[in-house]
């Protein structure tokens, strides 16, 4: 682990680095923070305290897709509802197909051969344009063997 990349939050405002663990970036802090801020509160609204999570998250979607997908893996494991897995598809993961695609292809189609709940996550994003790609194809096919979240197909067991 690194001391790890910094999001505006961490730059700009007073609220030091709470995605990390004795100076040392924390995938699983973020992962947490994300699905709290995300997905879990009683009242409908955010969890105030997590809120950095998102600027956290956009900081790693965009310059480190590598920490973006380790923070999304987890999350997925940890996610108890199709709710949250649905908010993780259609922002973090299809964020990482848009914007490193070809990159990150490669690694997204070996957890789909292996993970049920991932390809569940994989069936939940939109291409964004981009339906003749090659990655978008990819993407598909890494899906195609579900189950599908628009299917109404039930939340598989976390097998990341």
């Amino acid at each position: 682990m690194t001391a790890g990349p910094e999001c505006l939050d961490c730059r700009f405002t007073e609220i030091g680095h709470p995605c990390r663990v004795d100076g040392i970036f924390d995938p699983w802090v973020v992962a947490d923070a994300c699905l709290r801020h995300g997905c879990n509160s009683d009242d409908g609204n955010h969890v105030t305290d997590t809120v950095w999570s998102a600027s956290c998250l956009l900081e790693l979607e965009l310059n480190h897709p590598n920490l973006a997908f380790e923070v999304l893996v987890i999350a997925l494991r940890r996610a108890t509802s199709i709710e949250e897995v649905s908010i993780l598809a259609a922002g973090t993961l299809e964020q990482i197909i848009v914007d490193h695609g070809p990159s990150m292809i490669d690694r997204i189609e070996a957890l789909a051969k292996t993970s049920r709940r991932f390809r569940f996550a994989l069936s939940g994003v939109w291409p964004q344009g981009r339906k003749e790609t090659d990655v978008w194809q990819r993407v598909l096919a890494a899906a195609s063997a579900g189950p599908q979240m628009d299917q109404t197909d039930a939340l598989p067991p976390p097998d990341l």
